[in-house]
């Protein structure tokens, strides 16, 4: 009979990168779902599909995000569930799985069914084991019967092992992942002590260009990670995110707005609420604050849909809105849009400080030694802090005429910032250190 090691080889094998354990209640079935914890943290470790707003119910506002799942078989075969997705209730909160079988010959189809009352009295003290292999794009699972040996190991690694608890239900059995920090600080200190490096970046070909802009110091890193700028939302080096920062304000994300005039035409957006105003140039640079009408764009950013006091998301369809004196939305961020940047985005997130010098008549960049480790950044935290003002929406967009062109050119940035001395806010988790001390 399978055992959890042989079932964790086999997943590692098909390219599951970490392995949890969940000893399964008699409500974990195909009927009430399987529970996958009260805390959005799943969100930002499971490769989930795109997030969408799926209406209300009873439990509140719902989202949904689909989830490829296979299930296995102890000789290694695989078959998809290719209904497989995770629900959210933002009201309580509560992730669970639910169309995990349909669809799959694989699937424990009689091991997932309802209990019966019998069999709830029965197996009161014993549990189903449920083993999932998270890899890049897909997870791999098997499930063990009451009876079988593979359960009674999950049971008894779950009530022995309470240090390696992970998103509330789950348990670490393995992870590749496990030494990231410790490489991640050996690479920082390695740059740390090269001293004053030239600002830099890598073009598409990895090739290094010389680079003098104000913005130099995130790309001068990356470059030293061998990191090719790029517009997708995942980690930069293994699971940590890089963010440079100076004393001032750090850049969280930058996401598009997915609804109001912006989305439809960036042109006319610009045209109606940009503050600085050229003949052939347009900026949209002022910062807006919750609640709080900007003189120079007539644009009052509103969040919609959400409780500060009890910091719960109350309507699918709500939002960051900035909206104008007609109450019409000129740029938007649904929930969805947040859920999905902040999910691939966050997870871990470490702070570089860093100050800049000429030398040469060229910008060079010193990192360190202070690194901040940030962990925990929950959709919850980030909300609230957008609701109370310690993220605020700084914009940088530009729409100008190109002299050598003579076509119009847009530039798009939307950025989410937070200053240095509110940022512990956004995480469960955030430590100080001193690279020099390391």
């Amino acid at each position: 009979m399978a055992n959890i090691s042989q079932i964790s080889q086999i997943m590692q094998a098909l390219g599951a990168t970490r392995i949890l354990l969940k000893p399964l209640s008699n409500n974990d079935n195909s009927k009430q779902q399987i529970y996958f914890g009260g805390s959005f943290e799943v969100l930002q470790d499971f490769p989930l599909g795109e997030i969408r707003a799926d209406g209300e119910s009873s439990k509140g506002p719902i989202f949904k995000a689909p989830l490829k799942l296979l299930w296995i078989t102890p000789d290694g075969k695989t078959e998809e569930a290719i209904n497989s997705q995770v629900i959210l209730y933002p009201k309580y909160p509560e992730i669970r799985l639910s169309g995990f079988l349909r669809g799959c010959s694989l699937a424990p189809s009689k091991i997932m069914k309802p209990p019966t009352i019998e069999e709830r009295e029965l197996f009161a003290s014993r549990k189903r084991g449920m083993i999932l292999g998270l890899a890049e794009d897909k997870v791999f699972a098997y499930t063990g019967s009451w009876d079988e040996k593979i359960s009674e190991q999950i049971q008894e690694y779950a009530e022995h092992n309470q240090g390696k608890k992970v998103l509330s239900v789950f348990y670490e059995y393995y992870s590749s992942l496990a030494d990231s920090q410790d490489l991640l600080l050996r690479k920082l200190k390695e740059i740390y002590s090269k001293g004053p490096i030239r600002s830099r970046r890598l073009d598409k070909s990895g090739n290094i260009i010389f680079y003098n802009a104000p913005n130099g110091a995130g790309f001068t890193l990356e470059c030293e990670f061998g990191i090719v700028p790029n517009g997708n939302a995942n980690p930069d080096f293994l699971d940590w995110e890089l963010k440079t920062r100076s004393k001032s304000s750090t850049t969280l994300m930058t996401p598009e707005p997915d609804i109001g005039l912006y989305r439809h035409s960036y042109v006319n957006f610009m045209k109606a609420h940009a503050n600085r105003r050229h003949p052939d140039k347009f900026y949209f640079t002022a910062k807006h604050h919750v609640g709080m009408r900007n003189p120079e764009t007539h644009l009052t950013l509103f969040i919609e849909g959400y409780d500060p006091e009890k910091r719960k998301i109350t309507q699918s369809e709500g939002g960051y809105f900035l909206k104008n004196d007609n109450g019409e939305i000129a740029a938007g961020w649904t929930f969805s849009k947040l859920l999905n940047h902040w999910k691939n985005k966050h997870t871990k997130t470490c702070y570089v400080s860093y100050k800049d010098v000429e030398i040469d008549s060229s910008k060079h960049y010193y990192f360190g030694p202070k690194v901040c480790l940030a962990t925990g950044a929950s959709i919850e935290k980030f909300l609230h802090a957008l609701s109370t003002g310690i993220v605020i929406y700084d914009p940088g967009c530009k729409y100008a005429l190109d002299p050598s062109t003579g076509k119009w050119r847009q530039k798009k940035r939307n950025q989410f910032r937070v200053s240095a001395v509110n940022s512990a806010s956004l995480y469960d988790n955030y430590k100080e250190l001193n690279l020099s001390e390391l």
